[in-house]
């Protein structure tokens, strides 16, 4: 027998670099959550379905590539290179040769952003390990090198996605724990129990919750926040929540999955101690929403003869602003102030040209229109040019 001197040392640099490790399955899926912003400052979310596949062919001397099979963004692809890192540390080691090629369900739209870096890291997890995913999962995450879950942007917008995107659970970061209750101060109860949401440290909770077999302490916790939902989705009502056998069940929920923040939060309105304050960010974003609808009532020449208010929607803004008005950062009291002033304006200047036609009133109401405009957007400015509530926000 011949003795190969290159297999011998090609052999050696492939246990130094612990391509001892290989891969068990050549194809994996996850639900991704994206999010895109629509014209008037709102996000809108969606779940998508992301696959792993195996590509064999090429040896390479850092071992299994992994790459995205479509145009993104170069913060989506360094976060994907972290998450990489993390596996190789994790399983002491890398397959060799081949390529996984990670998809998304929208092949066309552009992406970019780090949020699919936690989603990306349970794909790449099951082909290494065999287990398989639950189907009705669905995640959103940065993640470092150390296997850290990092905040991203867009998580309420994404939660109720995964909901109308058939997902039963839904995992967020665990600094992101704040925009859920923001949720719950401006939408109420309901989109609480509508998904079970899940808030992960790292990517060690994220993938004892991912995977489709899970112990039988978490199995039967999800299952009680299951009974409890079908209770509440039947009768709608949060009152529900006050009920103390509704409070023991979700009390068990939390004592085995502490990080089940659905059942956290609904147990604390329950008990009466929700969150009174939005966060700065929960703040300016209703705010901007608003004010963004409003802008464009103006820009669209809503203000003129006849039409209706409530045609365009901006009334019901203004209840919502007026609702939510206690529960707002105070620290921007000034801007929702003129927000709210623009709009009672517009509102009476609309109610009052109703069948108008005299030229000289209609552009009087359009001058006090544009001057209340005006102070709306120098108070959005100063808030864009306050270091500290800027750096609070980074």
């Amino acid at each position: 027998m011949k003795f190969s001197l290159a297999f011998f040392f090609s052999s050696l640099w492939g246990l130094s670099c612990g391509w001892s490790v290989e891969l068990v399955e050549k194809q994996s899926q996850v639900k991704g959550l994206l999010v895109r912003s629509l014209e008037i400052g709102e996000q809108t979310g969606s779940s998508s379905q992301m696959n792993a596949t195996w590509v064999p062919g090429g040896e390479d001397a850092g071992g299994m590539r992994v790459k995205f099979n479509q145009d993104t963004g170069d913060m989506m692809t360094g976060a994907l290179r972290e998450v990489v890192k993390y596996l190789r540390i994790r399983h002491d080691g890398w397959p060799q040769g081949g390529t996984v090629e990670i998809g998304f369900q929208e092949k066309w739209i552009e992406k970019d952003g780090p949020s699919a870096a936690v989603a990306c890291g349970l794909l790449l997890q099951a082909l290494l390990t065999g287990e398989e995913i639950d189907a009705g999962f669905s995640i959103t995450g940065d993640m470092n090198a150390t296997g850290m879950i990092l905040p991203v942007g867009g998580v309420s917008a994404k939660i109720e996605g995964a909901a109308e995107g058939d997902c039963q659970i839904v995992g967020i970061p665990q600094e992101n724990r704040i925009d859920v209750s923001d949720l719950l101060l401006t939408q109420g109860a309901a989109p609480l129990w509508e998904i079970q949401i899940m808030e992960f440290e790292n990517f060690e909770q994220a993938w004892d919750i991912a995977r489709a077999e899970r112990s039988e302490g978490t199995r039967q916790a999800l299952a009680t926040f299951a009974e409890i939902q079908r209770v509440l989705q039947k009768h709608q009502n949060p009152d529900l929540l006050r009920n103390p056998h509704v409070q023991s069940r979700l009390k068990e929920v939390c004592q085995a999955l502490p990080q089940h923040l659905s059942a956290r939060l609904l147990l604390l309105h329950g008990l009466g101690r929700t969150p009174d304050q939005l966060s700065l960010s929960g703040s300016l974003n209703r705010l901007s929403i608003i004010h963004n609808e409003l802008a464009k009532a103006i820009d669209d020449d809503a203000v003129q003869i006849g039409g209706g208010l409530q045609e365009d929607g901006v009334a019901d803004s203004l209840s919502d602003l007026r609702r939510i008005r206690p529960s707002l950062d105070r620290r921007l009291s000034d801007y929702a102030d003129s927000v709210v002033d623009l709009g009672q304006l517009y509102h009476r200047h609309r109610r009052e040209l109703d069948g108008v036609r005299a030229y000289s009133r209609i552009q009087q109401a359009i001058l006090e229109i544009n001057q209340a405009a005006d102070l709306a957007h120098r108070e959005w400015d100063k808030i864009l040019n306050d270091r500290a509530l800027m750096k609070e926000l980074e």
